[in-house]
Parts: C-alpha cells; structure tokens; sequence
C-alpha cells in the first residue's frame, strides 16, 4: 500500500495555489500563458513525447516522480495542442503542490510506463 498523505483541497484552494504559481513564474499574466517555457526554462524540466502513453497509461502524460521530466503521449505532442497544454499545466500542479511527497517514491527508469502504471494502481487501491 502507498500513502501519500495528499489531501482533498476544494477549487477555491487550487485556484490560490495557481495564483501563487503564477505570481512567482509568470508575474506578466498574459493569455496565452507560456507553460511550456516556465516548464523548460525557468524550472528545469524535459518535455519527452513518448509513444504509447495513452493506450497502455489511459492518461494523455505524467510527470516522473523526481520531477526531472513531463512524459507527454506523441500524439497529443503532435496533434492536439491545447490538451498537450492543459496537460502540461495539469502536472506542474502535480510538481507545485506534491514534489515533497513524489520525491520518496522510486520509478525504473528503464521501464517507465509499466512501472508508473504499477505506482498509480497502488494509489488508487489505496482511495478505493
């Protein structure tokens, strides 16, 4: 069993956390708001596509768990640019909020997918 101590935050909470992400990493506030290059630039992190993500995760991209990458589905990379944003944007929220609690836990770097994939069904048999 993994427990990850995360708690349920209501949307006016993650709505504070994403001001306070975007006071600090994009002060501007311009529409569209860069995420890729706060993600690539100012903290550091590979965007990798990576075929298969979708059919074998059922999730369009995940981040690794030592937050040194964004693994994206090559097909949503390629075609579907706003969910590849939205996506982006949705595991920063993942880095922002939770990298303390995702640094404990250990990936094969050799076998990303299948042991992500593994992780992920621990966790959720843990809400379940």
């Amino acid at each position: 069993m993994v427990y990850l101590g995360v708690k349920y935050l209501a949307y006016n909470e993650i709505a504070d956390i994403a001001e306070t992400f975007l006071a600090e990493y994009y002060p501007n506030r311009t529409i569209p708001i860069p995420i890729e290059d706060i993600i690539d630039i100012k903290l550091n992190i590979d965007i990798i596509p990576l075929p298969g993500i979708q059919q074998v995760c059922e999730v369009d991209g995940f981040s690794s768990l030592d937050f040194s990458a964004i693994y994206i589905d090559d097909f949503v990379y390629n075609n579907r640019k706003y969910r590849f944003r939205f996506t982006l944007a949705h595991e920063i929220g993942h880095y922002y909020m939770h990298r303390d609690k995702f640094s404990k836990i250990q990936i094969d770097p050799d076998n990303v997918i299948e042991s992500w994939k593994k992780f992920i069904n621990k966790v959720l048999l843990q809400i379940s």
